[in-house]
C-alpha cells in the first residue's frame, strides 16, 4: 500500500506540474498577445520575428547544411490605416478600434498559419511572411490592399470604408532592425505618394 500511496502522490504531483505549466503557457500567451485584437502585441511580435531572423542568419551562414525546417528569407509588411483619425473623429474611437480589429482578422485570414501578424503600435500592424522574398511580399501586400479597399466595415449602425498603405522589405542579412526600418520607410513613401498603395524597398 505504501508503493501505491507513493505512486498516487507522484501522479498527483505530475498533474500539479502539468497544471502549472498550462498556467505559465497561458500567461506567456497573454503577455505576448494584444488581448483586444487577438494578434501578437509588440513584444510578442518582436520575439517571434527575432527568432525567425536568427534562423535566416543561420541558414545564410551555413548554406551547405540543411535543417528540418529551412527558412531562407522573411518578408516584412508594415501596414498603416489611411486617415485613421477621420474614422475616430467621424464615428468615434470605438469605431476606430473595431476597424483595427476587423483589419487584424483580415490579415490573419490572408496569410498562412506559420506567418506572423502583430500590432507594432497605434494603428500600425506588421506581417512577417516566413520564407517569402520581396516578390512574394509585394503580391500578398497588393492582395491585402485590394481586399481592404473593397471591404465595407460595420460598427453599430455605421458602415464605412477605408484604405491602407503598405511598406514591404525583405530580410537579406538577418538584421531585423534594418529590415523593419526599411519597411517603415517604404510605408512613409506610400503615404507620401498618395496612400492606398504598396511601396517595395528594392534589394541593394
Amino acid at each position: 500500500s505504501n508503493i501505491m500511496h507513493q505512486e498516487s502522490t507522484q501522479s498527483a504531483d505530475k498533474q500539479k506540474i502539468a497544471e502549472l505549466e498550462a498556467v505559465v503557457a497561458d500567461l506567456k500567451r497573454q503577455l505576448s498577445t494584444d488581448q483586444f485584437m487577438h494578434i501578437l502585441n509588440r513584444q510578442g511580435l518582436m520575439d517571434r520575428l527575432e527568432s525567425i531572423s536568427k534562423e535566416v542568419r543561420w541558414q545564410h551562414g551555413h548554406p551547405d547544411k540543411r535543417r528540418n525546417a529551412i527558412i531562407k528569407s522573411l518578408a516584412i509588411l508594415f501596414i498603416d490605416v489611411d486617415h485613421f483619425k477621420q474614422i475616430n473623429d467621424q464615428f468615434g474611437h470605438a469605431a476606430g478600434d473595431e476597424a483595427l480589429r476587423q483589419l487584424a482578422s483580415i490579415l490573419v485570414d490572408e496569410v498562412r498559419t506559420l506567418d506572423v501578424v502583430g500590432r507594432y503600435g497605434g494603428e500600425e500592424l506588421v506581417v512577417g511572411l516566413v520564407g517569402a522574398d520581396l516578390a512574394d511580399g509585394q503580391r500578398v501586400a497588393d492582395k491585402i490592399r485590394q481586399r481592404i479597399e473593397s471591404t465595407e466595415f460595420r460598427f453599430e449602425q455605421h458602415i464605412f470604408k477605408f484604405t491602407v498603405s503598405i511598406g514591404v522589405a525583405e530580410l537579406t542579412n538577418g538584421d531585423l532592425a534594418t529590415v523593419l526600418e526599411s519597411a517603415d520607410r517604404a510605408l512613409y513613401e506610400a503615404k507620401k505618394g498618395g496612400r492606398n498603395r504598396v511601396v517595395v524597398v528594392p534589394i541593394t
